[in-house]
């Protein structure tokens, strides 16, 4: 039987991806990142749920996804500094080396082994640009200051979930027996569900608040 929260999980990541299509004015290259980053982790999950429904190994849909999100991750926040040329090299020679370290390790141990130390290393350089990214928008001026302020919501949503992944990635590799890590593993399972979900709400309130802050400006404009 499938557990209510799932149910409720997977309603929440349908939500954002609604909103989206609900903005009626053009949407910003961010909020395009977030759109394309919410179908990535909506699909990964069905995928993820039909493999260990069936007890068949999913890892390997694990490893995809890291590819893929930290490439969208990562350009979100570059499309939130205009793609400034020193950060977008910067952030470039961080891409490729994620993308060589992990290719490497799926190369030597097949696409259906699991790094819990490149989940982790990922979601720490995500929390990373998100605090350097919030340090630039704050530092621009007061106009550009309050016309990307709402970019704050997407930033604190990948933040938020990025930050609570690290709970249980950090404690895969802890010696402890059959029992302690089936209790650990349900518990992280709802630690997981609960950031997603407050990730998925956190990008409804964005797409929502995208479309009232490019419609004042489309407005401005006009008049």
């Amino acid at each position: 039987m499938i557990p209510t929260e799932t149910y409720i999980y997977f309603a929440s990541g349908v939500i954002p991806i609604l909103t989206y299509f609900t903005i009626k004015v053009k949407k910003s290259i961010p909020s395009h990142f977030v759109f394309a980053f919410l179908i990535l982790s909506f699909s990964i999950d069905l995928l993820n749920f039909y493999y260990h429904s069936k007890k068949e190994n999913n890892l390997f849909l694990i490893n995809i996804y890291d590819y893929i999100a930290i490439f969208l991750e990562l350009c979100f926040f570059l499309s939130i500094t205009k793609f400034r040329k020193a950060f977008t090299f910067l952030t470039s020679v961080v891409l490729i080396i994620c993308w060589t370290v992990h290719f490497i390790f799926n190369l030597n141990n097949g696409f259906h082994i699991y790094s819990t130390s490149l989940s982790f290393s990922i979601s720490l350089i995500v929390c990373i640009y998100s605090v350097i990214v919030t340090v630039i928008v704050i530092g621009e001026d007061t106009p550009k200051f309050n016309k990307y302020k709402h970019q704050f919501i997407a930033i604190f949503g990948f933040f938020l979930f990025e930050a609570l992944c690290l709970i249980p990635v950090s404690t895969l590799n802890l010696d402890l027996n059959t029992a302690d890590r089936k209790h650990l593993a349900a518990l992280f399972n709802d630690i997981i569900l609960i950031a997603g979900f407050c990730r998925n709400i956190l990008f409804t309130l964005y797409f929502i608040a995208e479309n009232r802050k490019r419609t004042y400006y489309n407005d401005f404009k006009t008049t």
